[in-house]
């Protein structure tokens, strides 16, 4: 079934899609300076984030949620990181967790082209007035440039850390960070191990009989 959006409002057949239904996990800020951030989310996950730059405040919710599709359950509420300096962004997690997410509301402006560019390659999620750079393969990236742009990205695979460079400072963009649902993971096949065949031991020799004198 094509499902079709227009800044963020479903278009098409939506009967199946209800708001967080991709069941990605978005974190609850708790705690924001200039330069650091820590916030929970599920399981008890924590995330510590750093910006190299400062300028990171709070907002509740992010800036013009409605753009995001409802499926992806981007926050309407809740607090979350406010950016307006250029710097580096490090976020670590308490734990591994597998499929990273970072989702970024305004990025830029009509008169500002904001490139972001990330430490390890990502795949586009969803993005509007947003333009990917540096492919690394067919689906994947490490650069997204924003002028007024709405985007989530994944890292796939499992990590702990998430670093991207905010190239350029302005008034402002939110900054999400999360993971897809962890208690929903495929569970990996199992891989066979191929030893070397146990060697049967040579049968021990049968002496020969003591020949009987008669």
């Amino acid at each position: 079934m094509a499902i079709r959006f227009s800044n963020g409002v479903c278009i098409g057949p939506c009967a199946d899609i209800s708001f967080g239904s991709s069941g990605f996990q978005w974190m609850t800020i708790n705690s924001v300076t200039s330069t650091t951030a820590s916030g929970i989310g599920q399981n008890g996950i924590t995330v510590a984030v750093t910006q190299s730059g400062g300028g990171m405040g709070a907002t509740e919710g992010v800036f013009n949620p409605t753009v995001f599709p409802e499926q992806y359950g981007v926050p309407f509420t809740g607090s979350q990181i406010q950016n307006v300096n250029s710097g580096t962004f490090t976020a670590t997690f308490s734990q591994p967790i597998t499929d990273a997410l970072v989702a970024f509301s305004s990025i830029g402006n009509s008169g500002l082209f904001v490139p972001i560019i990330v430490s390890t390659p990502f795949t586009p999620i969803f993005g509007t007035d947003v333009t990917y750079q540096n492919p690394v393969n067919a689906t994947q990236y490490t650069q997204l440039t924003g002028n007024e742009g709405y985007a989530i990205i994944r890292i796939d695979g499992t990590i702990t850390t998430v670093t991207f460079n905010y190239t350029e400072s302005e008034n402002y963009c939110n900054v999400c960070f999360g993971f897809v649902n962890q208690n929903n993971l495929p569970t990996p096949t199992p891989t066979a191990t191929v030893g070397s065949p146990t060697s049967t031991p040579n049968p021990s020799a049968t002496p020969n009989p003591t020949p009987t004198t008669t």
